[in-house]
Parts: C-alpha cells; sequence; structure tokens
C-alpha cells in the first residue's frame, strides 16, 4: 500500500489549470479594481457605496427594459429602485429620481389595472418589496417630486400589495417572507395610521413582533435566512419606534453569529444556503449593529466580510439588487472606530418558539486577534436539527478554513438529507448508501422519528398551541413530486416521552375516519392505513394530502416525538423530500418532511476544551435509524490549530442488535489523487456555472481515514438534483462498515483532515480502544480519551485528551486536560487537580 507521504503530485495537466485560473483571477481582478475604484483613504463604507453606485448603474438598462414588457414588476426591479433612491439622496442626480418614479408608475398600473390575475400576480411579487416601497414614498413626499394625484394613486396600489402579505403569507409558515411582511404592514401603519385597514395590518405586524419579543431569539436556521430575518427585524424596530431589543440582549444575540465569522472574512454557510450567498446581508447587518450600538467590533467584521466578497465575488456583486439594497440601507451612515473583537471557540444556543434552549453551533478557532505564529484556522460543527429552513444535520461539520482558504464548506441548498452531511450513517443493511440516489425503496416499511419541539413547518393565523391535536395528516410535498402515483401506509403511529409511549390508534373511532383512506386488519400483525396518493407535474390532485381525524383531543403536553411505520409504493420524488407527516389543531398545522428525514440526530450533550493550540469537543447524539433502531452516538472533534487539522472520531454505541450499515460520510469537491485509505482533496466552486474567483489559489486537504478489518473506504461522484436539473457536483467519501450490531461491542471510525501546505504528513494509528485512540501524526501524538481513564504508553496518566507537538524526536509543545500526564515517559504534569496543560519543551 503507498503511504501518503510518498504520493506523486500534480503532473502538467494539474500545472495548466492552476495556471489557467491564476490568469482568469487576475483578470477580473483587473477589472474589478476599475469598477469599485474609490479615492485613496476612503473607507470600507465609502467603497461599499461605491460598488452599490457601480452595480445600480450596470443593471438599470436590464430593469428599466422590464417595465415596458407584459407581466408584474419583479422585486429584485423594486429594489434595484430603492439603490437608485438612496443614491438619490446623497448626490441629488435627478436622473436617478426618474427612474426611481418609472418603477413605481409601472407598479400602481399593474396592481390597479383590470387584469385580476396580473394583480395578483404583481402584489405577490410586492411581499418582499413594500417596505422599500414605502422608504421611497417618504423620499418622494420629502423631495416635492410628485403631485397630490400621483401619490393617491400610489398609495392605493401599496395599500392593496400589503393586503396581498396578509392574504397570501401566514404569519409564520416561512419567517424570512413573514418578517418582511412584518415589516412592510409596520412601515404602511406608520405612513397610513389612519387607513381602513389599518387595524389587519397591526395585528399582523404584532404577532411577527411577538414571535421575536417572546424568546428573543431567531427561529430560523439558515445562514442566509437567519441574517434577512435579523436584518427586517432592525427595519421593523426602526418603523415601530422601539429597539429591536434592550443593548446587552442585542450584543448576546449578534455574539452568536460573531464567532462564525472565518478568518478568511466569510460567514459559514448552514441550512437553506448557497455557498457564500449570504456574506453580503451579514456585512450589512454587522455594519447596522456597529452604528446602532456604536461597536467597533461589529465594524471589524463588516468589514472583513465586505473585503471578502468583493474579492471573492467580483461578477455577482455588480448586479444582484437583492444584496446590493441591504448593503446601501447599512452603510449610508458613518460607521464607529473598528475595534478587534476577542472570539475563542464556544458552543452557541438558541431558544426556539416553544422555549426550549437547543444547542446551535460548535465553533472552533483561534483567538481574535490572533498572536501565534501560525495562519489562524477555523472548524464549525452543527449542532442544531432541523428548523426553518434547516436540515437533518446534528453533529455535522459544516466548515473547515485555514488562513484565507476554505477547505471544506456544507453542500447548502440542496442537502436536505442526512446523507449529504459531513457526518455518521446508521442505514438497513440492504439500504443504498451514498453513492446511489435512492434513499428508500419503494414498497419497504421505514422508520420514522419526529421531534415534537422541532417541526418542519406549521401555518396558522395567529401563533398555534399544538399541545392538543384533533387530527394527523400525509401529504406529497407538490414542489418535489415527478409524476408519482401508488399506496401510501402506515402503522404503528405512537407518541412517546419520558412515561413511556401511547398507540394513536387507540384513539381513533370507527374505520373511515381517513379521506381518502381504508384501515387493513391484517392477520397477525398491527392495523394499518391504506392511503391513494398522486400529483402529477402539471396539474395538482386532490389525492396528494390525507387527513386522518381523532376521535377526540390528544394532549402532548407529556411526549417528545412522534414513531412511526411508513411505506410508500412509487419513490419518484425529485429530491426525496416528497412525504410530510403533520399535526393538526382547527386551523394550525405543523409538519414534518420524513422521506428527507429518515433518521432522528439529537444532540443531547456538548463539551468544549479550547486550548492555546488546540480545542477539543465531544459531542453526544441520540441517534434512530430507518430500522428502528436507536443508538447512542459519541462523535469526537478536535482542531489542531497551528496545523488547521481536524481529527473527528465517532463511536456508535448500539442500543439494540440488527444487520447494519455504519459509515462516516464525507463530501469534497474534487479529488487530486488517492490512495486505500486516503484521499487528497482540492477546495474549487461549489457549482461551475457560477462566476466565482478565490483570492488565493484552491487549496488542497488530506483525508486519511483509519479503519479496522472488515471496513471499507470507498469514493463516489455525486450529482445531486434541484428539482429535475443535475448539477455537477462533488464526492462523497467514506469509511463503511456493514454487519451484526452488539450493543456490547461499540463501533469507532476516525477520519484526519489536514490542510496541505507540501508533504503529505506519514500517519498511523497507534492504539484505539472503544471511543478512545491515540494517533501519530507525521511526529506528533494525538490522544482522544473522552473519559479520562488512565493510560499507559507514549502517553500516559488520565489525560482525557492530549496533543504533543515533537521536533526530531523531542518534545517541542504540548497541549492538554490532564490530572498527571507524562509523554515519552517524561513527566509533564505530577498527580493532582485535572486541569489544563500547556507545556513548551525541549524534552526527549
Amino acid at each position: 500500500m503507498m503511504a501518503p507521504g510518498s504520493v506523486q503530485r500534480a503532473g502538467s495537466t494539474e500545472v495548466s489549470a492552476a495556471m489557467l485560473r491564476s490568469a482568469a483571477a487576475a483578470v477580473i481582478a483587473a477589472l474589478l479594481s476599475l469598477l469599485v475604484a474609490v479615492p485613496a483613504g476612503a473607507s470600507w463604507r465609502d467603497q461599499a457605496m461605491e460598488v452599490v453606485r457601480r452595480s445600480t448603474d450596470i443593471v438599470r438598462e436590464k430593469h428599466l427594459a422590464l417595465l415596458d414588457r407584459p407581466g408584474a414588476v419583479s422585486r429584485y426591479t423594486v429594489w434595484y429602485a430603492a439603490d437608485e433612491h438612496r443614491l438619490y439622496r446623497l448626490d441629488g442626480d435627478a436622473e436617478r429620481l426618474e427612474h426611481v418614479i418609472a418603477v413605481c408608475d409601472a407598479i400602481a398600473e399593474r396592481v390597479l389595472g383590470d387584469d385580476e390575475a396580473l394583480q395578483r400576480a404583481q402584489a405577490i411579487q410586492l411581499q418582499s418589496a413594500v417596505m422599500e416601497l414605502v422608504q421611497i414614498r417618504r423620499g418622494l413626499v420629502e423631495a416635492g417630486a410628485v403631485s397630490d394625484e400621483w401619490l393617491g394613486r400610489f398609495d392605493r396600489a401599496l395599500a392593496a400589495a400589503t393586503d396581498q402579505i396578509i392574504a397570501h403569507v401566514p404569519e409564520r409558515e416561512t419567517m424570512n417572507r413573514a418578517s418582511y411582511g412584518g415589516a412592510s404592514c409596520q412601515a404602511m401603519l406608520a405612513e397610513f395610521p389612519e387607513h381602513p385597514h389599518a387595524e389587519a395590518w397591526r395585528n399582523y405586524a404584532d404577532a411577527v413582533w411577538g414571535d421575536w419579543t417572546t424568546h428573543r431569539d431567531t427561529i430560523e436556521d439558515g445562514a442566509g435566512y437567519n441574517a434577512l430575518w435579523l436584518l427586517t427585524m432592525l427595519v421593523m424596530a426602526d418603523e415601530r419606534g422601539e429597539p429591536l431589543a434592550p443593548p446587552d440582549e442585542l450584543r448576546a444575540l449578534l455574539e452568536r453569529w460573531a464567532v462564525q465569522v472565518t478568518p478568511a472574512g466569510t460567514m459559514p454557510d448552514y441550512g437553506d444556503t448557497y455557498f457564500h450567498v449570504p456574506t453580503a446581508l451579514w456585512c450589512a447587518l454587522f455594519a447596522r449593529a456597529a452604528t446602532v450600538l456604536e461597536d467597533g467590533r461589529y465594524e471589524r467584521l463588516a468589514r472583513e466580510l465586505f473585503e471578502y466578497r468583493r474579492s471573492q465575488f467580483a461578477g455577482q456583486i455588480a448586479e444582484d439588487p437583492s444584496h446590493m439594497h441591504w448593503l446601501a440601507w447599512a452603510c449610508t451612515e458613518p460607521g464607529p472606530e473598528e475595534a478587534e473583537p476577542e472570539l475563542r471557540s464556544t458552543v452557541t444556543r438558541r431558544v426556539d418558539r416553544y422555549g426550549w434552549t437547543l444547542f446551535d453551533k460548535l465553533i472552533l478557532r483561534d483567538a481574535r486577534p490572533h498572536r501565534g505564529e501560525w495562519p489562524a484556522s477555523f472548524a464549525m460543527v452543527n449542532l442544531h436539527d432541523m428548523g426553518y429552513h434547516g436540515h437533518a444535520d446534528a453533529g455535522a461539520v459544516v466548515s473547515l478554513v485555514r488562513g484565507d482558504t476554505v477547505h471544506l464548506h456544507e453542500l447548502g441548498y440542496h442537502a436536505d438529507q442526512d446523507r449529504y452531511h459531513n457526518s455518521l450513517l446508521v442505514l438497513p443493511h440492504e439500504a443504498p448508501f451514498p453513492e446511489r440516489e435512492r434513499e428508500f425503496m419503494a414498497g419497504s416499511w421505514n422508520h420514522a422519528v419526529l421531534d415534537l419541539r422541532r417541526p418542519f413547518t406549521y401555518t396558522g393565523r395567529s401563533a398555534p398551541d399544538l399541545s392538543r391535536i384533533d387530527a394527523l395528516f400525509f401529504r406529497i410535498d407538490d414542489e418535489d413530486a415527478t409524476n408519482l402515483e401508488g399506496e401510501l401506509r402506515f402503522r404503528e403511529v405512537r407518541l412517546a416521552g419520558p412515561d413511556g409511549a401511547t398507540l394513536l390508534e387507540e384513539l381513533v373511532g370507527e374505520p373511515g375516519q381517513w379521506s381518502n383512506a381504508e384501515r387493513l386488519e391484517e392477520q397477525d400483525g398491527p392495523a394499518e392505513w391504506r392511503s391513494a396518493i398522486a400529483f402529477t407535474d402539471d396539474t395538482s390532485s386532490e389525492r396528494h394530502w390525507v387527513t386522518w381525524q381523532l376521535s377526540r383531543p390528544v394532549d402532548l403536553g407529556a411526549f417528545e416525538r412522534i414513531e412511526l411505520m411508513w411505506s410508500l409504493s412509487d419513490n419518484r420524488l425529485d429530491r426525496q423530500i416528497g412525504v410530510q407527516f403533520g399535526l393538526q389543531e382547527g386551523e394550525h398545522t405543523q409538519r414534518w418532511r420524513i422521506a428527507a428525514y429518515p433518521a432522528h440526530r439529537e444532540v443531547t450533550a456538548c463539551e468544549l476544551l479550547d486550548l492555546e493550540r488546540a480545542a477539543h469537543a465531544r459531542i453526544e447524539l441520540r441517534v434512530a435509524d430507518r430500522g428502528g433502531a436507536a443508538h447512542r452516538q459519541l462523535r469526537q472533534v478536535a482542531l489542531l490549530k497551528p496545523r488547521g487539522a481536524l481529527i473527528v472520531r465517532d463511536t456508535l454505541f448500539p442500543e439494540g442488535s440488527g444487520v447494519r450499515q455504519v459509515g462516516q460520510v464525507w463530501h469534497v469537491e474534487e479529488i487530486a489523487d488517492r490512495g486505500d485509505d486516503w484521499f487528497i482533496a482540492r477546495s474549487e466552486v461549489m457549482y461551475p456555472d457560477r462566476d466565482v474567483v478565490w483570492r488565493t489559489e484552491p487549496g488542497e486537504m488530506l483525508l486519511r481515514f483509519f479503519p479496522r478489518p472488515g471496513h471499507e473506504v470507498g469514493s463516489a461522484d455525486h450529482a445531486l438534483v434541484d428539482r429535475g436539473r443535475e448539477i455537477a457536483q462533488r464526492w462523497a467519501v467514506y469509511d463503511r462498515w456493514s454487519g451484526q450490531l452488539n450493543m456490547h461491542f461499540p463501533r469507532s471510525f476516525t477520519c484526519l483532515l489536514w490542510p496541505l501546505e507540501g508533504e503529505v504528513p506519514d500517519c498511523e494509528m497507534l492504539w484505539e480502544d472503544g471511543e478512545r485512540c491515540l494517533l501519530r501524526i507525521g511526529e506528533d501524538l494525538v490522544l482522544l480519551n473522552p473519559g479520562g481513564e488512565r493510560v499507559e504508553g507514549r502517553i500516559g496518566g488520565d489525560a482525557s485528551f492530549c496533543w504533543a507537538e515533537m521536533e526530531h524526536r523531542r518534545l517541542a509543545h504540548c497541549t492538554a486536560q490532564a490530572g498527571e500526564l507524562s509523554v515519552d515517559g517524561a513527566e509533564i504534569k505530577p498527580a493532582g487537580e485535572r486541569g489544563a496543560v500547556e507545556f513548551e519543551g525541549g524534552r526527549g
């Protein structure tokens, strides 16, 4: 077997590709320097406004041309007009004002015209733009630029568009739309407090605002959507004339995201977000926070995000008004003097709408400001499972950065399934592992566990209380089925909690309570409910939704989750997320996608150790697989800060027996080289059709597995499907074991991720026992011993974690948590109270 250290590296083809990339980067950088040229000494906010100015000039012809075409005026055109309006207020250019009025004219014409279909289409487009139109209106009035007659017509259009928000956007269906709608209603109230529809607008705005004020937290779980929610809520706070929160509370909320700004100057993605799309949104958010709180730490983070965005996304930042208008909103005012934030590794938490405190993110990073001799490093693990715009990726590693290079990022918007995350999978023996598209087989029974505290989404006209339900339902997602037709069956629906489980079938009345369904009595088996479900691409079918009305309401207060078995005879679902299971109480619903989330993954504990040169965390998860078995998983993550290397060790403790597949799965963008148990991955762009230019040459990273006998190391070239459109995708690499699980024998998997700057290090597993192991990486030694049991050998004592940096077989530095410690027989820490060890050595 070829050792990683003896790999033959890049040939002429690779060199040629690198030269092309470098040349392309130079050309675009030159164009960018012309695009955003600003006077010497200008602040970053001046530079941001100059980017907004150039962007607006570039897209003007496109958006004005759209006004002459039939159909609705897009919200993107409204955002373009908002940028023109802000720039007019800065420089007084009357031509910009003419363009703004032209957009407003076109909107009023469509909203107040005779074509009802166009009216509705236009109102839907304005659901995310009324707020900006109100701000434009104020400027037009202040400038005396329009007549009373024009203003009356435009005001009627604004009112009609606002009414459509209330009619078509449930307050909490998707929180970014709801917060935009709330801010729009609040702006209309400030402008027209005596309007006949003001009470309805007020009720909507108060309901959205009430979601925030109850828990002082978002209920989003996507990087871009969290930023958008906070931005719209800050606008709403201005319109209400009250602060979003007291300064200390607002800082506490912002700190969760402040620690997520990487050394490269970007915000890692998580949830439904395209790679690096939210960078401009977070730049605007931190800039606004710096102004509101007069806090220079946020000013520093905003500048870093702006500089990264400008350098990496030259084409996109010049053309996208959806981001430009937020930059313009945040940067028209001067900011405070910059201050370096003191940010260290941390575990962040969030509060959901039910008042539960949940783990959110695990951040492993160098302290800021960084004073070491090595480039700063950063890693992030997602701890929150699902939620609005979230994914089933509890415990998944979603980012690894060293210096200016992003070596690992999650799959973003298309990563709806847990098999698309860098995590540990537990699948039935016969189920396809990640190299195949289908996650469930038609006609087979699948086990689903749904956390009552973490629904996929819910709808209703007021804050729902689903502690008592009167119906259950299944449905097919309209957007995800592909000419699907077949039978949906389910059985063994249970409510589970601390006091055990209750079978819901005991509560149903006579057969026939299901619409479009029938009950089957299986001989010598559990009762089943069967329903015909169908969906076609061009027309929606009434049979894609079935409801089970309970004979009496059920109190969910004592229960934590729902368990059920389900089967679908047809699995033609575009993104494998088409089947939903839900609860209903009156007009309120709460639902979960169960085809996409076959496994229940919940982080039950997370402990962090942050030392000078390393950070170590142990994450405990409760896992339920599709075979119906429950397991406990221990994930250990160690970041070696000078190297930027990440060690991830997963141990599965089965709580039942059965034949299963278990494996660590990692997703990378390109494989440059490989061996029997290692891969060299190159970080490129996520989507080749996106114009993305890296500030530095793409980084390379070693992924090194340490498989035990009986394991299989493999890879597969993935192509994700986005509603029928295949996108060139990254590779999945894995270390997999298949066989009979035994509750007395845990299964462990270990992977090393090493950002490469030269030779590939030689490394090996020296010793392992359950969740414990001793690794050699080059000369260095790493001990993972989470229980703190006493060990003897090259590293001795009761250290729970230790990293010994060796130079020429002599100890140069030791970072550890221990009660006593020795390295190669040399005592580092005598027996005593357990604590951190930072040892500068020279001992051999």
